[in-house]
């Protein structure tokens, strides 16, 4: 039983016995998910760096499928790409996979820039909304 009174419930992740607790934050109800007394961490990490973008990580808020946190980092990232692509003349290089996104470039145009400006606010904006699920790094 936790302390809010709501029972902690066994979970199965990737094979392995862990206690999932609920506890609620701001009015939104989260999963912690505890192995062996350790507290594990489920963070999606947004890089901007000059060269290029790198998202990491998995943000856990809901059921795969219905979690809205990784559906709008990913739709970001999907974006981002088509974007660049579609809308200008720029080459970027680019492997998006689950729990993964590295996108590369060189020398953008001003509109690339702005595009990833864009992305940029985008991940910011999610952050400071779910800031246990994703982090700026």
């Amino acid at each position: 039983m936790q302390e809010n009174g709501t029972p902690a419930r066994q979970s199965l992740f990737f094979g392995m016995n862990i206690d999932v607790v609920t506890t609620s934050h701001y009015g939104r109800w989260f999963s912690s998910a505890f192995l062996e007394k350790e507290r594990m961490i489920y963070l999606i990490e947004v890089s901007v760096r000059k060269d290029g973008i790198k998202v990491t990580g998995h943000s856990q808020y809901d059921q795969p499928g219905r979690d809205v946190v990784c559906a709008g980092v990913t739709a970001l990232c999907q974006t981002l790409v088509r974007s660049i692509e579609d809308l200008t003349e720029d080459t970027i290089e680019y492997e998006i996979s689950p729990g993964r996104a590295d996108i590369n470039y060189g020398n953008l145009s001003e509109k690339s820039k702005t595009l990833v400006d864009s992305f940029f606010i985008g991940s910011c904006m999610i952050a400071d909304e779910f800031p246990d699920h994703v982090q700026i790094i």
